[in-house]
């Protein structure tokens, strides 16, 4: 696994699964495993909150014999609830008792005598009233065949095609960026015809709710890149909006340490599949008016329930058979979990025990600071025998005295912790936690904020050493673990003051400016005391904020100063160039520092004789250092950094 997904995995707080009615419990400790391991904490789920969603009732994990044969031996069934990670942390159960898309009592009865395995003979005889085995699905639009099994889906859909006689139409999809082919929402080369039944995979994007995801309507126009469809009991066709799929990754913000999401690439294309047959198992989440079900080959428990309760009413169903009960019995085991659910008054003990175990749990995470201890000592220990001369060998003093200062603070953080958990085992007065926590803070601030300031400094110094990726990522470590606390203790205060007031956090609030800024500044300060003491210039500093591998391009390999002495000699000034190269003034200045070097330019050409004039008397009158902020300093306001470098530049080579 790569670095960069392991950081997004230790900086987890929520884990959201859906659909966890098909989520196997073997899979759920996989997960389970992978947390702890990583997030080298042995808490379930290495300590991260999880939020499972879903219908039970509907379709259930799919376990092969062969496979059962084996995890039979350590698992009483597949649910994710009989998973060995949950024997013992059980998840509290919650169900939704609105019901949105039928409003029928009758049909709604039969629906929950199916979930709960109370199918009586009346629920059967109602079904049964609708029962049509001569309906013939290409002769009445509108209808959706569901069905157990792909190939019956297919060979519908593939003949109903074949029966209008209409031309093809092609349509492809626009893909841009990185966007493998199994991530593919659907097929690349879409192929329809005038006449042919169509469903919305996506909800309409315009907000003119013309259509929803499962909505069925027939193809009455194909243009060049147009498609309009007209759907039953609407006045208007519909000109279909073509739809993105964005394709995601998720990384750790270098600055604030919040995982936040990153686009690679884009899938575009007309929401719509042929809709003269869907499987039971894409339909689930669907929503039909008209539907006709074969459940004869139902394989699944739920399969069926997840068919019928695809409907909106009992007016739209057709079957095509009558069914028994057998296949509409859902697991025993599924009733025993449901049962749990706890009454309302005892839901609420729950979220505010919880809320509160929470809050202890975050705090305590957040004033453990040996994870620091170890990375500290990890670059002492490897490093204690490289020559005090090397890159490495430089630093292990000063990293040896920041150890000894993490260690008192640590001491310290964690007797602060023991204070915590006899403050909630106590139950005291929440304003007096308020005050604590903010009063942390501010002691823990004072010793973290130099570490912070002293590591960016030594990444800075060392970005210019050649053959020094090594030690700059262990740096980064170490920088990565003082910065993650200083912000962890600056939420911890927001936190608490939420939770004492009972209110909802608010994201925006808790990541004001000083949280998404704080790193940023103190590397920009960092980065001007480095440059004017060492006479760095601004396209020095690549490595300290891009860290990780850039990949390569082949589509201009001029050199960057050479692009800016191309412009300069169309007689362009230098704030036109910057502007026109949307880089920094500094930054172009800095190429000037280099066509100096190569003598493509002369100082006179970019310095006036006054200002040559000016610096030559001053420098004869200097007797400090040869510091750049010195003798900045000395001669003024007047001149600035990059008129004095160019100036030394041209006296080194005299």
């Amino acid at each position: 696994m790569s670095a960069a997904k392991r950081e997004v995995i230790r900086n987890l707080e929520l884990l959201i699964i859906d659909e966890v009615s098909m989520l196997r419990a073997d899979l759920l400790d996989a997960i389970d495993f992978v947390l702890r391991k990583i997030r080298n904490h042995q808490q379930p789920f290495g300590g991260v909150q999880v939020l499972f969603i879903g219908d039970l009732y509907q379709l259930p994990p799919v376990v092969k014999p062969e496979e059962w044969e084996v995890l039979q031996r350590y698992y009483s069934g597949m649910f994710f609830f009989q998973a060995m990670c949950l024997r013992n942390n059980m998840p509290v159960y919650i169900e939704l008792k609105t019901i949105y898309r039928q409003s029928d009592k009758v049909f709604i009865g039969i629906l929950n005598n199916l979930r709960n395995n109370h199918f009586i003979d009346e629920d059967k005889k109602v079904l049964n009233a609708y029962v049509h085995p001569s309906f013939q699905l290409l002769d009445n639009p509108g209808h959706i065949f569901l069905t157990t099994h792909n190939y019956k889906a297919d060979n519908i859909n593939n003949t109903a095609l074949q029966r209008l006689h209409t031309p093809d139409v092609f349509f492809k999809a626009e893909i841009t960026g990185e966007f493998p082919d199994k991530l593919f929402p659907m097929e690349e080369v879409l192929v329809l015809r005038k006449g042919a039944q169509v469903m919305f995979t996506k909800n309409d994007i315009s907000g003119g709710r013309r259509y929803f995801n499962g909505k069925i309507g027939k193809i009455t126009y194909l243009g060049e890149d147009e498609i309009v469809v007209s759907c039953e009991g609407d006045d208007a066709t519909i000109s279909v909006d073509k739809y993105e799929w964005l394709h995601k990754k998720y990384e750790v913000n270098e600055n604030t340490k919040e995982i936040e999401e990153k686009v690679l690439g884009s899938f575009v294309h007309f929401p719509l599949k042929l809709a003269w047959a869907i499987t039971v198992h894409k339909s689930q989440g669907l929503t039909f008016d008209k539907a006709v079900i074969d459940v004869v080959d139902v394989f699944q428990p739920g399969q069926a329930y997840v068919a019928l309760s695809r409907l909106r009413s009992l007016d739209g169903l057709v079957l095509k058979e009558a069914f028994d009960v057998p296949p509409m019995v859902a697991s025993s085991d599924i009733k025993t979990f449901s049962d749990r659910e706890p009454e309302e008054e005892q839901l609420k003990q729950f979220v505010e025990q919880g809320s509160k175990s929470y809050i202890l749990q975050y705090l305590l995470k957040t004033f453990d600071l040996t994870e620091g201890t170890r990375v500290w000592k990890k670059y002492v220990t490897e490093n204690a025998q490289e020559p005090v001369n090397s890159p490495a060998g430089k630093y292990v003093p000063r990293i040896r005295e920041t150890l000894i200062a993490w260690e008192n603070v640590s001491y310290t953080a964690s007797q602060f912790s023991k204070w915590l958990k006899l403050y909630f085992v106590k139950d005291e007065d929440k304003n007096i936690l308020r005050e604590k926590i903010k009063g942390a803070f501010q002691h823990f601030f004072g010793v973290l904020d130099p570490m912070e300031e002293n590591l960016l400094t030594w990444m800075t110094e060392i970005s210019f050493v050649k053959r020094s990726k090594t030690l700059f990522n262990e740096m980064a470590e170490m920088e990565d673990v003082v910065l993650t606390q200083i912000l962890r203790m600056y939420k911890s205060v927001y936190l608490t003051e939420t939770w004492i007031a009972g209110e909802e956090p608010d994201k925006n609030r808790m990541e004001d400016d000083f949280f998404k800024t704080y790193r940023n500044k103190k590397l920009e300060k960092v980065r001007q005391k480095v440059k004017e003491s060492r006479l760095y210039a601004d396209d020095d500093f690549v490595g300290v904020t891009a860290t990780k591998k850039k990949k390569k391009t082949t589509l201009d390999k001029t050199p960057s100063h050479e692009i800016t002495f191309s412009l300069w000699k169309q007689n362009k000034s230098l704030e036109e160039i910057a502007k026109e190269r949307t880089l920094s003034y500094g930054t172009i200045c800095s190429h000037f520092t280099t066509l100096l070097r190569e003598d493509k330019v002369k100082l006179e050409d970019i310095l006036s004789p006054e200002k040559i004039k000016l610096i030559k008397q001053k420098m004869k009158l200097y007797k400090g250092e040869d510091s750049l902020t010195e003798i900045k300093n000395f001669i003024g306001g007047t001149v600035s950094y990059e008129e004095l470098r160019w100036y030394r530049e041209k006296q080194s080579k005299i």
